[in-house]
């Protein structure tokens, strides 16, 4: 996916918002912050510093180990 691509596909989602559409919030995850699938999969709300607006991310899923690795 190019930059142009990345930009039209950030707009839809921002005109058609719902949080309750998780495949969307991946998305802008993905988009916004380049993190890879089993990145945001293992992300929990104490991973999120919302006064720094930084993302930590500390684990990841494990296809191999079926589970959240470090």
């Amino acid at each position: 996916m190019n930059l142009n691509e990345a930009e039209r596909v950030i707009k839809y989602l921002e005109s058609n918002w719902s949080y309750e559409k998780v495949w969307d919030c991946w998305m802008m995850i993905a988009l916004l912050t380049g993190m890879r699938e089993a990145e945001i999969a293992g992300l929990t709300w104490d991973n999120i510093d919302f006064p720094h607006k930084q993302i930590n991310v500390r684990q990841a899923w494990s296809q191999q180990h079926q589970d959240f690795k470090p």
